[in-house]
């Protein structure tokens, strides 16, 4: 009997000993007592220049030189100078372009495309990897407001895929009330940071959202779709919550005072043949126990984005991409991540539609 109380105590001891080393640590990484602490929490890099070699897109390894200001700001000549931002993007790895170099972004040639009318329009790349609307309401909240001098003209929200992503790979929704004490503990934890850092890994691999180079003439299309109506009718439901955050998204453009833009997002999980007829990727995916192709995938974006165009299409410009026919396999280098050829056609595509804001 003694001996069982005396491993008792030990254990006890031992844990009351853990605990106390993980709150230290919880209080001391955490973003407990500092708001600009709490920025960590978005994964942005800051004030960093990376260069690496990548054949992503290339028979042969190519250098890439990728640079963050010390604001978190990816853009040639707005570094350090978050008061000369006249456009700020924002979006998920699609926007942030990690693996396209410096000079070489959508941003950068959208930008250079205004140079060339004798515009100087700043255009600052706020993309972060895996980000969603959820992630770019927090951008609002925690980031931007770190940032003197922020006051955009235009935000352009490039948007769609990991909002899909979001729903058919079932997470659970944010609850973006900041009194909640959930959330709370969700924006300052340091080990809920970690958690969430590698279940993002994690998703991003099952929705096969990281960065691999596809070998396209392997891939096998379809003509016809194979989900069920009854995941077409789940995920216009939760839709809703997709709405609900553009609105705030909206909402929060307007405290900033800058105009919102929303673009939806190309791929190629879906195409359109010599025919004009729309395939899809063959290989199928799961929506909880509801299996959809690339046939599907493309009903579920489009889902997606009329809820923007129903959202914010009567009073701010929505630059549809998606259904537009002008992307090829030279643009992209997997199924939604571009080239340095598809950048340039999005802004391309982006300046015709955005130039008569800038006279």
């Amino acid at each position: 009997m003694k001996r069982a109380l005396r491993i008792l105590k030990i254990t006890g001891a031992n844990f009351v000993i853990l605990l106390s080393g993980l709150v230290i640590v919880e209080l001391i990484f955490g973003g407990w007592f500092q708001k600009k602490n709490k920025i960590r929490f978005l994964n942005l890099v800051q004030d960093k220049e990376v260069v690496y070699y990548s054949d992503l897109y290339s028979d042969s390894l190519i250098e890439i030189t990728y640079k963050r200001d010390k604001f978190g700001f990816r853009g040639q000549h707005i570094f350090n100078k978050p008061n000369t931002i006249d456009i700020l993007t924002l979006g998920g790895s699609t926007t942030d372009q990690r693996f396209i170099t410096e000079g070489q972004t959508w941003q950068d040639n959208l930008e250079e495309l205004f140079l060339k009318l004798n515009k100087k329009v700043r255009i600052a790349n706020a993309g972060v990897d895996g980000q969603s609307t959820v992630g770019h309401i927090k951008d609002f909240e925690i980031w931007f407001p770190s940032v003197p001098g922020l006051k955009p003209r235009i935000l352009l929200f490039y948007i769609g895929i990991n909002d899909v992503a979001r729903i058919v790979g079932e997470v659970t929704y944010d609850d973006l009330n900041d009194n909640n004490l959930v959330m709370r503990i969700k924006e300052n934890s340091v080990f809920y940071n970690l958690f969430r850092t590698i279940k993002g890994i994690n998703s991003a691999q099952k929705e096969n959202l990281r960065n691999i180079r596809i070998n396209f003439p392997e891939v096998r299309y379809t003509k016809s779709g194979i989900a069920a109506p009854e995941l077409f009718e789940l995920f216009s439901i939760q839709l809703k919550d997709f709405e609900n955050r553009l609105k705030k998204l909206i909402d929060y453009s307007a405290r900033l005072g800058a105009e919102p833009v929303f673009i939806t997002q190309p791929c190629l999980t879906f195409k359109w043949n010599e025919q004009g007829e729309l395939i899809g990727v063959a290989d199928t995916s799961y929506f909880g126990k509801l299996l959809y192709n690339g046939v599907d995938y493309y009903t579920l974006l489009t889902l997606l984005n009329h809820s923007i165009e129903k959202v914010a299409g009567n009073n701010y410009l929505v630059i549809d991409l998606t259904s537009e026919r002008i992307w090829r396999e030279v643009d992209f280098y997997d199924f939604i991540h571009n080239t340095p050829k598809g950048s340039e056609k999005i802004a391309n595509e982006i300046f015709k539609r955005l130039n008569p804001k800038f006279r």
